[in-house]
């Protein structure tokens, strides 16, 4: 859904019939790590062409506030659409990811229809911080308007990566999107529950981009940062269960959900049965044997119960991740399990595609 919205939005802005364009001459005063650089003026609206070129000490996620306006001749005009910068909407928090290193990104910004010959502003907000996408007196001169910008080459070039997240039933997901690739993470259980002291995460993958890409089981990996008194943080890698102990983990919860579900009576005798073979030394060699048929008994009714439980509520649970080469527009999903160790936070990482794919948990 979230990648057929932009595919729209993408149409819409290339079948805009071009009107008058202008090559951004100056700026007063703006966002330092962003440029402007045209302004296409179509038949019901104004696109501002810029390139973000930040290079980040850390991971950074931005976006822009829906009440951004452009200023023109005394009059205000609204953010209609933006592409590769997500609006601010509290519904689906989205985001541009700027990872660590140099990052260059090609945005286009939607205003409703304003005069652009004699100059204007664009105001995010009235307070200025750092990306706060505010342009002072931006001034241009005309270009020929024969040579229309290809939108879909112009925000290729320089594409962006999306971070999002959404609730869905009271569970929350963290996604990541680059060139066409969505990656979608969420903790399944904490500590303490299931394996000892582990961290489950379930992850789906999508390939919508034109080529194939391999998932790498070995290369994935998980970081927990403790936060040290005198301010640093600590970096300690969790191992990761294999996928087969993992998928072992579940069958083994079925048949236990399926055994206390049908068998505490048969539980109790087998237990019974437990006790007085081990307790009473006095026993002869009949009186055991007599007292393991009946544990073999026991034992066999347990299993006839689960067995049957299993059959009538049939369980499909996804299984561990593995190596698996995921084909252009197929997806895989699964977990990944990992031994929880020292952290205040946690960070999954899954390299793919040539781009470590980074999921923050707290």
């Amino acid at each position: 859904m979230k990648r057929l919205s932009l595919i729209v939005l993408l149409v819409c802005l290339s079948s805009f019939i071009a009107g008058a364009q202008w090559k951004v001459e100056s700026v007063s005063s703006g966002e330092p790590c962003t440029k402007l650089l045209q302004v296409i003026q179509t038949e019901n609206s104004t696109l501002v062409y810029a390139t973000i070129q930040k290079t980040c000490p850390s991971d950074k996620w931005v976006r822009i506030n829906r009440k951004t306006v452009a200023k023109a001749g005394g009059m205000k005009y609204k953010l209609l659409n933006s592409v590769n910068l997500p609006i601010r909407d509290d519904a689906e928090r989205r985001y541009l990811f700027l990872p660590e290193g140099d990052n260059e990104v090609n945005i286009v910004w939607e205003f409703e229809k304003f005069p652009v010959e004699d100059g204007f502003d664009i105001i995010e907000s009235e307070k200025e911080g750092e990306f706060c996408y505010n342009f002072h007196d931006v001034k241009v001169s005309p270009i020929d308007g024969s040579k229309v910008v290809d939108t879909q080459r112009f925000l290729d070039s320089a594409p962006a990566i999306i971070v999002g997240q959404y609730s869905e039933n009271g569970i929350n997901y963290v996604y990541l999107i680059r060139d066409d690739v969505c990656v979608t993470a969420r903790a399944v259980r904490q500590s303490g529950s299931g394996f000892t002291d582990d961290e489950i995460f379930y992850v789906e993958i999508v390939n919508n981009s034109d080529h194939g890409i391999m998932f790498d089981f070995g290369k994935v990996y998980v970081t927990g940062h403790k936060n040290k008194a005198n301010g640093t943080i600590e970096d300690v890698s969790w191992p990761k269960y294999t996928p087969d102990s993992y998928d072992q983990y579940i069958r083994e919860l079925d048949y236990e959900e399926a055994r206390n579900n049908t068998s505490s009576v048969l539980n109790s005798v087998k237990d019974q049965i437990n006790r007085e073979k081990y307790a009473n030394t006095q026993y002869g060699s009949w009186e055991r044997l007599g007292m393991d048929a009946l544990e073999a008994l026991a034992n066999q009714g347990i299993q006839n119960r689960v067995d049957e439980y299993m059959k009538a509520h049939p369980k499909t649970h996804p299984s561990a991740l593995r190596n698996q080469r995921i084909k252009s527009g197929e997806s895989i999903h699964g977990y990944v399990a990992c031994k929880r160790k020292r952290g205040d936070e946690f960070t999954l990482t899954i390299p793919m595609d040539d781009f470590d794919f980074k999921f923050l948990f707290k």
